[in-house]
């Protein structure tokens, strides 16, 4: 099932052991389009402090009750190695993270080509192109291969420009995820600039580059293929009958 990336901000984490913190972000991997973690913010809780969590290890995202439940207890969720969110994160971070937590999922090279400044996105500890992760219950050190990938805030690109192979698109106003396995599916683009309350859903597979210090995302279609797409529709459920009209629409055959 489709979900908005802001409906699921709006969600209550709930442990299991019945306590509750507010979801506010998530960090994906640019590069695949996936949803790595959750950003929860345990204010209401002794420590105060935001929290990363892995995608792996919460079900799946009640819109209507509002609601993302884990098995984790409050407990070993506020024992868990502090991540700064301040400032951007750090590969040794998130390997202590995964220690911790025994996530499966980690894998080295999730930092950017170049440090960041944007907090709340991935860096490494300095500028060189290695990174030693000591497993410490086998006395041995894994040297990890040069950075692959990034994560991303998606606050962070929420307002950036879409830029068509002509001209530009809009701004990106949200994002489509689908929430059985976390994979961000589709931008949506505002494009009130040329079409004044309208929005389109763009295939995240059409994205060619993004430009972080122009905010700028590139897509390989031109701007006359959208003037009779299909528009998104934020009152209602974007199904695989809605997705099956925008895939016709642009002539190309469905991903499923």
């Amino acid at each position: 099932m489709f979900e908005l990336a802001t409906d699921i901000a709006k969600c209550t984490l709930i442990t299991g052991d019945g306590e509750s913190a507010d979801v506010v972000a998530f960090l994906f991997d640019d590069r695949e389009w996936h949803v790595d973690y959750l950003i929860v913010d345990t204010e209401e809780w002794l420590t105060g402090r935001n929290v990363l969590l892995s995608t792996e290890i919460v079900g799946t995202p009640n819109i209507g009750e509002k609601v993302i439940r884990t098995d984790l207890r409050k407990s070993r969720i506020e024992d868990a190695p502090s991540v700064d969110l301040s400032k951007p994160i750090s590969e040794r971070e998130l390997a202590d993270l995964h220690r911790y937590y025994e996530w499966s999922t980690f894998r080295p090279g999730i930092l950017p080509d170049e440090p960041s400044t944007v907090p709340g996105t991935a860096m490494p500890d300095s500028i060189t192109t290695q990174y030693v992760i000591t497993d410490e219950s086998r006395g041995e050190e894994h040297r990890a291969p040069v950075p692959e990938r990034h994560l991303r805030n998606t606050s962070e690109v929420h307002g950036y420009s879409i830029q068509l192979e002509d001209e530009m698109l809009g701004r990106v106003a949200d994002f489509l995820v689908d929430t059985a396995d976390w994979n961000v599916m589709y931008l949506i683009a505002d494009v009130g600039n040329w079409k004044e309350g309208t929005e389109y859903v763009v295939p995240t597979i059409w994205i060619e580059s993004i430009d972080y210090l122009e905010q700028k995302i590139r897509v390989g279609v031109k701007r006359a293929q959208f003037e009779e797409a299909p528009k998104f529709d934020r009152g209602g459920e974007f199904t695989r009958e809605e997705e099956l009209r925008f895939y016709e629409h642009f002539d190309l055959p469905g991903y499923w």
